[in-house]
């Protein structure tokens, strides 16, 4: 059963805009079920290690859509291709001749390079990595090295709040030498892609967009339909390769459900309504929350706990939507 900390909304520093207005729901995931992630992340939740957030979309200064791919009729663009046969070539990989393209047929050509070898692996910390991924947010986004510690980096990208094995690295070496990583969640539907880090020195070869190939040609094998790939955000000109990916769906923040690109509005306002009785719904049928080591129903709690807690309860219970309100266990943060 998973185990989540009572949440609450907050507005702070957006890394995309440089605005100090991003508002999100965020809390804390004690333990997590897969499969309660996954319904998470169809509700817009996404994860940073064990914090889990979702925008409010109405609020914040960027909305963020989630995005996911099917890659089941998954045609890559001219970007696309051109990123993946520059790969091949600068591997020393033959490209496949055909009459009729598909990428899956180049990626796995590229997959059986000599020159470059491309490994799934549980998500370890090492010191390798975290040399990597340094040096990567120093020349890539401009941080300072004082922000980067090794134990940030092992909470954010190799330590993970899932009751099974959940997420892994899949890491890319050219001649035994380190040049990149994709951080992912294989889920029980879906596989999603939480972080990418490259080394500088191989911009030129637009690692992230091959990457992107070879993970959804990795879902298909894995036998899924859809390939998450974190959020979209419409300002912001570093996600437009996302939108390049066809077909790909965004979770319409209106109706909460997955629509075509095309289909969804990407302006706020957002029209979001709140069903009134889903919060009287989920009392009736009993939350579960977690007070030191004691587990309670709410509402069949002390009086002065409602009192402290009751918003921020039905905030949470909201947040996350019925589905999971009804089957895990909210601690109060100590």
């Amino acid at each position: 059963m998973s185990i989540l900390t009572l949440g609450r909304s907050d507005v702070g520093h957006c890394g995309y805009c440089n605005k100090n207005s991003s508002a999100i729901f965020g809390l804390i995931a004690k333990d997590l079920v897969n499969d309660d992630y996954m319904t998470l992340m169809d509700s817009g939740f996404r994860r940073s290690g064990d914090f889990l957030y979702k925008p409010n979309m109405n609020q914040t200064c960027c909305p963020q859509f989630t995005i996911r791919a099917n890659v089941i009729n998954l045609k890559p663009t001219k970007d696309y291709r051109k990123a993946l046969n520059r790969l091949c070539r600068f591997a020393e990989v033959e490209l496949p001749v055909s009459k009729e393209y598909k990428y899956q047929k180049t990626v796995d050509a590229l997959m059986k390079s000599s020159k470059l070898t491309i490994t799934l692996e549980p998500s370890s910390f090492t010191d390798e990595k975290f040399s990597l991924y340094a040096l990567y947010e120093q020349e890539v986004h401009s941080r300072e090295t004082a922000e980067l510690r090794r134990e940030s980096f092992k909470r954010f990208l190799c330590d993970t709040p899932f009751s099974e094995p959940t997420c892994y690295h899949h890491v890319y070496r050219l001649d035994g030498r380190l040049i990149a990583v994709s951080v992912l969640d294989v889920l029980p539907n879906a596989l999603s892609a939480v972080y990418f880090f490259w080394h500088p020195d191989m911009r030129k070869l637009e690692l992230g967009k091959v990457s992107t190939l070879i993970e959804s040609q990795l879902t298909s094998e894995m036998g899924f339909t859809y390939y998450y790939l974190g959020y979209y955000i419409p300002t912001c000109p570093k996600m437009q390769y996302k939108a390049q990916l066809k077909p790909c769906e965004l979770l319409d923040p209106s109706t909460n459900e997955f629509k075509s690109f095309e289909d969804v509005d990407l302006n706020p306002p957002f029209d979001i309504k709140d069903d009134p009785h889903v919060y009287d719904d989920l009392l009736t049928h009993g939350i579960r929350i977690k007070i030191f080591d004691t587990e309670m129903i709410y509402p069949d709690v002390p009086e002065f706990i409602t009192s402290l807690l009751g918003n921020q309860i039905r905030d949470t219970a909201l947040a996350v939507g019925p589905e999971i309100a009804k089957t895990v266990v909210f601690e109060v943060p100590v």
